[in-house]
């Protein structure tokens, strides 16, 4: 894969160029459409020089309809033309569309920022390309040509003609530079505010239950405060380039009309060609005209293309990985060192541990001491800063994980789940085998809650799972996870939510894994799991502390207790 691809533009490039044939068509289009523009002056010239003063209503008669038929057949090439610019935009989506919403899933987990905006960015150019700026692109072209023509008219209108389409395309260039960056900061600004008035949205239940509304309200309206002024800035200097524009083309016309007029006065030219100057111009000038009229919507697509062109650089596409054989669950943990995505500090540092299939690794330790991260890099969530995480031998980063995924289970500590139902959500959205998604609920036991809710394994949950609460989520998580046949099963604080029955229905989960020949690895701030485990690690401060056999370790971690009462007890007795 060359540079150039893996830096995002070249896959940009590659698609606009499946799309050459496309454009192609548009520019043979555009080709008879600005031919047929000459219709018109053409046939104000015969009227003018031939047939007014002839007084031949036949020829009249005859030409118009000609003209009229001819005219039909441009409006057609033209609605066809925007026919094969809408395709093309539909073609851009369809090969770039699985692409970036990949390329969004890997810098989401890599932890860059703007990553959500990459399926509207896409929007934006699609919706340019298929627009009336992309047919102007093919007009411009023909806009030397126009005026050359004006010359044949007479050279004097030539030069009219060119000094006015000049001075347009200078002003088109000075309206670029005038707008280009507040229009780019208020974008930016919007961004901001769209990301922290989400994030309010998302966790309204503790705005409201600590007063925090006026104080996020009033930073909210700060940002749009400053995003409104930009956006006006912008607006302002915009609508003075138009009104200059307009102006300027106006002036241009009566200058064409004033100036032809005297050269027919000095018979230096037909009166037919004052009308055919004006209209040969003003197509001429149409493509600037429409250009002028699309220029924020250029500005949008051109930001959101090179934003395009970011995602995919930051998330590069990964070359198919070869083929393995289905995990069998052997989990290696070779000094790994990792830090969350965007950070640079390590939470974790020189992690070695091996978990083999049948075996139950407990993980325990306090809070902030690496134990989540820890889970993420056994289920390749997360990336290694150094050292490997290995499946079966093999690099997990390394293996396809559309592939692997089925034969993993993984109860994150806060447990997503999706809008849609309750089965699809432990089906992982793909096929929908009732009999798997019961059997991971009733493994899980959550068969006898899910049976209770109100159309059952067929209840929509909501965006979140919010019509389900923290314990019942939980459960259809850990039926997600052990849904199917998974060869290694991580539970991150799998019981923070459970009752006493929803721990019993834990325990005898995890027992029914070990006797299938999983590997799993629990771990869990309450010692009452613990009994299923075989071998217990310790992690504090990002470093394993102790590992060993369970017996072994909760010896070393409950004698310092009693030693201390033992000590308490003497001192009381003197």
């Amino acid at each position: 894969m060359g540079t150039e691809y893996r830096n995002g533009t070249g896959e940009l490039r590659a698609a606009l160029g499946a799309c050459r044939r496309g454009f192609a068509a548009a520019a043979l289009f555009s080709f008879f459409i600005n031919a047929l523009m000459l219709v018109q002056p053409i046939y104000m010239m015969q009227v003018y020089n031939r047939i007014l003063p002839t007084r031949s209503d036949e020829t009249l008669l005859v030409l118009t309809v000609m003209v009229v038929a001819l005219l039909a057949v441009m409006a057609f090439l033209d609605a066809v033309r925007s026919r094969i610019l809408a395709r093309v935009g539909g073609r851009l989506d369809v090969i770039l569309g699985g692409r970036v919403l990949s390329a969004m899933f890997g810098a989401q987990l890599a932890g860059h920022r703007g990553a959500p905006e990459g399926l509207r960015d896409l929007d934006q150019v699609r919706q340019f390309a298929a627009g009336p700026g992309t047919g102007a692109f093919f007009d411009a072209p023909w806009t030397p040509l126009m005026i050359g023509l004006t010359f044949l008219f007479h050279p004097l209108l030539g030069v009219i003609a060119s000094a006015g389409a000049l001075l347009l395309f200078l002003l088109a260039a000075l309206g670029e530079v005038a707008v280009r960056k507040p229009h780019e900061d208020a974008a930016r600004q919007a961004a901001g505010l769209m990301a922290a008035v989400g994030g309010s949205l998302r966790n309204a239940e503790t705005v409201e239950a600590m007063g925090m509304f006026p104080a996020i309200r009033r930073r909210a309206f700060q940002c749009r405060e400053t995003m409104l002024v930009l956006q006006e800035r912008a607006a302002d200097r915009s609508a003075a380039i138009s009104a200059v524009t307009k102006v300027t083309r106006i002036v241009l016309q009566v200058a064409l009309l004033g100036v032809g007029a005297w050269l027919v006065n000095a018979g230096a030219m037909s009166p037919g060609g004052i009308i055919a100057s004006s209209i040969v111009v003003g197509r001429a000038l149409a493509p600037v005209e429409t250009a002028l009229g699309t220029w924020r919507q250029f500005i949008g697509a051109r930001g959101a293309w090179r934003r395009l062109g970011e995602l995919l650089t930051a998330s590069p596409a990964e070359p198919p990985a070869t083929a393995l054989p289905a995990p069998m669950g052997a989990l290696d943990l070779e000094g790994v060192t990792a830090a969350p995505p965007g950070g640079t500090v390590p939470t974790l540092r020189d992690v070695t541990l091996s978990v083999r299939p049948g075996e139950v690794l407990g993980i325990i330790g306090p809070s902030g001491g690496g134990k989540s991260t820890l889970a993420r890099l056994m289920v390749g969530a997360w990336r290694p800063q150094s050292g490997k995480v290995r499946l079966d031998g093999a690099d997990i980063m390394g293996r396809d994980r559309a592939a692997i995924g089925p034969h993993l289970g993984y109860l994150p500590q806060d447990v997503e789940l999706f809008d849609g139902t309750v089965a699809e959500n432990i089906a992982r959205f793909g096929e929908m085998d009732s009999e798997k998604i019961v059997s991971a609920a009733m493994r899980a036991g959550a068969h006898e809650m899910i049976l209770r809710l109100p159309k059952g394994y067929d209840t929509p949950i909501g965006p979140a799972g919010g019509v389900l609460s923290g314990g019942q989520r939980q459960r259809v998580g850990l039926a997600r996870a052990l849904y199917g046949q998974p060869v290694l099963v991580v539970l991150d604080e799998p019981n923070s939510n459970l009752d006493q029955d929803g721990e019993a229905a834990l325990l005898m989960a995890v027992r029914h894994l070990k006797r299938s020949e999983a590997a799993v690895v629990l771990i869990t701030h309450r010692p009452s799991v613990l009994g299923v485990v075989d071998t217990l690690a310790v992690v504090a401060d990002g470093e394993i502390r102790q590992i060993g056999p369970r017996a072994e370790i909760m010896a070393r971690l409950t004698r310092p207790v009693a030693v201390d009462e033992e000590r308490q007890l003497a001192r009381n007795e003197r």
